[in-house]
Parts: C-alpha cells; structure tokens; sequence
C-alpha cells in the first residue's frame, strides 16, 4: 500500500472513528462557565441544573497575559493561572450553588473548568479508541474513576459517582425500521368525573366483595370509589395518620386485597398497611420504614419494599409477605443502581423507572435498553429538611408509577411526563401546566425509543395512571391554585390506539 494510500485509510478511519462520537458527549466533558458571585465559602455560577450535578468539581482560572505571536502580531490566546475549585451542591433552574474547596484569590467573573479526573471506559475496543483521541485520562474498567462511561446500544451512558446523570445517542449506526406494525399510538379521553381537592396517587383495588375500587391518595385522607361503567361513586374515606403522604398502591392476591399508603416522617419511610372489613377500611400495620410498589411476575403481584432514609437515601429492595396482621420481609431483590420504587413497575423481564436524576430507564432482563432525560415530578412532594429538590427549599418530589397495557399485541408501558412553568418563582410552587402519557416502542433487533402519545393534553400534572381489571385506563390529573380551596382534580378514562 502506497503512503498517500495509508494517508487516505487512516483519514477515513479516524473521521469514521469522530462520527461515531456524539459532539454532546465530547462537549459534556469540556463543560465551562463562570463566577457569577462570590460570598465567603459559597458561589455562585452560571451553569444551570441539566449542565451540573451535585458533587461535581470545577477548577478555577483568571485570565492573564495575551499570548502575542512574534511574527503577524496576533493575539493567539490568553495565558490562565488555577486560583481556586469548588464543588457543585446545588442546581437550579438558571444558575447553581457551590462550595468553595480551594481559594487563592478567585473572584468573580473568572472562569470555571469541569476536573474529571480519570475518566473510566466500559465498552468495545473501537468506543475505546474513539474516545480516548478527545477525553483525556481514559481508562478501561470502572475502578477508581468518579466518571464512568458505558458503551450501550444506541449510544454512550454517563454515570458520576455511580449515579446515571447523561445519555448521548449515536444515530445513524443501527437500522430504523421497526419490527411492531405501529410507529405511533393516539389517545382518546373522556371526562368522568372531577375531585375537590388535589389528588397524589391513585390505585385500582380489588375490595369489598372483589369489585373493582378506585382508592384516591389526599393530603389528608384516602378516599375509596366503586368504578361504575360512566362514573365513579365515593364509599368511604379514611383519614390518614400524622406524615406527609407520597403514595398509594394496591396489593391484590387470591387470600387477600390491601391497601398500602407511602407516607415520609421526619425525613424516613413512615408508611401504613390498611384492609378492607365489611364496608370500612382499618389499620393493620403503622411505621414501617419502606416505601412499597407492585411488580407484576407470571400473572402474579408481587409486593416490593425500599428503604428510604433520612437525606432521601434509597437503599436495598425488598420482597415482602404479608402473614396474617404481620409484614414479613423476603429475599433482597438485585435491581440496577439508582432505582427507586415510587416511579417504578415491573413486568416479568421489563422493568422501567425513573431515577434521582429524572432519567426514565428501561431493562429487558439485566440490559438496560433506554435512557432518557426529563421524566419524574409530580404535584406530590414532602416537607424534608436539608433536602432541596427542583428548587422549592425542602420540598422532595415523588414521581407517578408507570402502568402496562396491551394494544393489539403490543405492550406498552405508560410514563409520565409532567410539564412545569415559571410561574412556581412568584407564587412559591412549581405550577405544571401539562401532563403527557410517553411509552417504549421496540424497533428492529434490540434498539427502543420512546415516543410520546399524539391527541387529547392534559391540563395540570397527571398524577396518576390505573387500570381496571376489565383493562380500562384511568387517567387522574392535579391541578393546584394559589390557595389551597382552588386545588382539584379531574378524572378521565381513555383510550389508546395505534396512529
């Protein structure tokens, strides 16, 4: 082969190698900005949340001499002495917080640079060589390194301090066509009721002689309905024990149909057990330090508890049985880093959820398939202090349990997008302004996407997705006003069908 030709191969194989890297990759680990504000140990910087996560670290510089070239005068750059780092403790929507870790006399207006350190690969040896050309300290493993990133399906995943903070497709590399029939579902709704006051969860139960229930979540009560053919008729209430309630779930078997209502006290998982007598509810276990789901496994309801502490830390996951009035802890489920179980539904090998990070990820088995940014919140949220989230102080957000539905042969799981507006910085609450219903379709070989549902919006925050056992949805959607008196809800019954 001729030199010129060696030339040409190695060009092409080097472009070919760049076009395979996502340029939001490559520009996610040169993120830069500057020193907004500068008050003691604390600053302020002009990278919002999305562009910085907690616990990230950047370096500071000040700008020196103009570097001058001798011979065409051109000013070719500036040099740039480090005066200082600080690490990142809280994003929001236009600017975030940091802690100074080193000070040598930075002030603001001096530039911040994001430290990586020594960044960890997980992938094939091409991704390898790829990357390691424009992200510096690249090494294989995931040892040791704060940043890891994990060469997936349809692109490049970055986790940061085993936490999933980013996605960044590679397009044009697997093929587009798709193996279901639909590349598209629309939704029909139908106004069924309203409620008066805000909804924060909602369940379908089997109760009272094994019809069908629909238990609505209040911020002081539960409230139960029979679901009727066009309406819904209210049957009981209860009223809830002291906490901040962030869910509820129902747990149907051939023995027995409970009622399970996540609540948080002071900080930890404070939730209760009820069950259904005669024509009432009552309580049979109080305090217990989990936040409870439903996993669906060869057609049966499997009850799911995670620990959740104070500082919103989610921790193990386990299978629990209920024997007689005690609640008795199994096995310790292995699922992936960064789940949790208030946005969570599994059914038999797929398992979606959304994660600290408000990122929606899809398992088939032990493969994670999908990644995307932008899911979670809801109008339901609990007073914990010292923790800040979505910038409301101590406000803590819980997110919507996803639901599966059949349409045709397809099955779909039913995600949650609620979206906010800026009126929540003058009246001291996120405001949703719209509700979206997305879902995971499967295209050829083992690629997904995620697709949101075309037709009827949703006014408010949907707040909940159930389904009857005659596979009717229900949606039931928040909406909440400047007093409490104005805050409502809606239910609608809707139907979906491929476009």
């Amino acid at each position: 082969m001729s030199t010129f030709n060696i030339f040409l191969f190695l060009f092409f194989a080097i472009s070919f190698s760049f076009s395979q890297v996502p340029q939001e990759l490559l520009n996610f680990f040169k993120r830069e900005g500057f020193i907004v504000k500068k008050e003691d140990s604390r600053v302020i910087i002009d990278l919002p949340k999305g562009k910085v996560f907690p616990g990230e670290r950047f370096e500071v510089f000040q700008k020196g001499e103009a570097i001058i070239h001798p011979i065409t005068k051109e000013v070719l750059g500036y040099d740039e002495k480090k005066v200082g780092g600080i690490e990142i403790i809280l994003p929001k929507d236009n600017f975030s917080v940091a802690k100074v870790i080193e000070d040598n006399g930075f002030k603001a207006g001096d530039r911040i640079k994001l430290y990586t350190g020594k960044v960890c690969y997980i992938g094939k040896e091409e991704g390898f060589y790829s990357l390691s050309q424009v992200i510096e300290n690249l090494s294989r493993g995931k040892d040791n390194c704060d940043y890891v990133v994990k060469e997936m399906e349809k692109g490049y995943g970055v986790s940061f301090k085993g936490k999933p903070i980013a996605f960044f497709p590679v397009f044009g590399v697997a093929s587009n066509g798709r193996e279901t029939v639909f590349e598209d579902y629309v939704i029909k709704a139908k106004f069924v009721r309203s409620l008066s006051d805000l909804p924060l969860s909602a369940d379908i139960c089997k109760l009272f002689g094994k019809k069908d229930y629909l238990v609505v979540l209040f911020p002081d009560k539960l409230k139960v309905y029979e679901v009727l053919k066009t309406d819904f008729v209210e049957i009981t209430s209860y009223s809830l024990p002291p906490g901040y309630p962030v869910g509820v779930v129902c747990y149907n078997n051939e023995k027995e149909s409970l009622i399970v209502v996540n609540s948080v006290s002071g900080g930890s998982a404070n939730s209760s057990i009820l069950k259904p007598v005669g024509d009432t509810l009552i309580l049979v276990k109080r305090n217990i330090p989990y936040i409870f789901g439903i996993f669906v496994e060869k057609g049966e309801e499997v009850l799911v508890g995670q620990e959740l502490g104070e500082g919103i830390s989610w921790g193990e996951v386990y299978r629990f049985e209920l024997e007689g009035n005690k609640l008795v802890k199994k096995e310790r489920l292995n699922l992936p880093e960064g789940f949790r179980i208030d946005g969570a539904a599994k059914k038999d090998n797929i398992l979606v959820f959304v994660d600290n990070e408000r990122r929606l990820r899809v398992f088939i088995g032990e493969e994670e398939v999908l990644s995307e940014n932008g899911f979670g919140l809801s109008y339901t949220t609990a007073q914990i202090p010292g923790v800040y989230d979505y910038g409301e102080g101590d406000k803590y957000f819980f997110y919507v349990k996803p639901t599966f539905t059949k349409v045709y042969k397809e099955l779909l799981p039913l995600v949650v997008k609620n979206r906010s507006s800026s009126v929540f910085e003058l009246v001291g609450f996120t405001k949703f302004t719209e509700g979206e219903l997305w879902t995971v379709i499967k295209k050829k070989g083992k690629i997904y996407d995620i697709i949101k549902l075309k037709g009827r919006k949703f006014e408010g925050a949907i707040q909940a997705i159930v389904k009857d056992s005659k596979g009717r949805i229900f949606v039931i959607t928040g909406s909440k006003g400047t007093l409490s008196i104005q805050n409502k809800g809606e239910i609608f019954m809707i139907e979906i069908t491929p476009l």
